[in-house]
């Protein structure tokens, strides 16, 4: 618990959307609800959002708002997840490389469960 604190994550939560999905309705709906939430992706038909650990108090009503409002803005549907050890460790790895190594550049390729890093100079 203590390195998923210190990496700053908390929960992931993922939506799949509609092609005349509003993101920017989506992301302020769900700020409205979990301040300090952020936009992580928006690629093809989904949306993934981190939200911060302490806000899980806060989940409720905003699936409560989501699912009231889901065909006005545009959504499939949605879930959310703690993050993993993986992602935590993969953060950590990133943080530390980017401290360490500045001259390099880092690439992240996040597809379906695997991960590849590749490094440049």
């Amino acid at each position: 618990m203590v390195l998923l604190l210190s990496v700053g994550v908390g929960y992931q939560m993922a939506i799949v959307k509609k092609p005349t999905c509003n993101t920017a309705a989506v992301t302020s709906l769900i700020q409205s609800h979990v301040s300090g939430a952020r936009l992580n992706t928006d690629f093809s038909a989904e949306l993934s959002y981190v939200l911060p650990h302490e806000s899980k108090a806060h989940f409720s009503q905003l699936f409560t708002e989501l699912d009231q409002q889901k065909e006005t803005l545009g959504i499939v549907s949605y879930g959310a997840s703690v993050t993993t050890m993986d992602e935590v460790f993969i953060r950590s790895f990133i943080a530390l490389f980017a401290t360490r190594c500045s001259a390099f550049t880092l690439h992240l390729l996040w597809q379906r469960g695997s991960v590849a890093v590749s490094v440049s100079r």
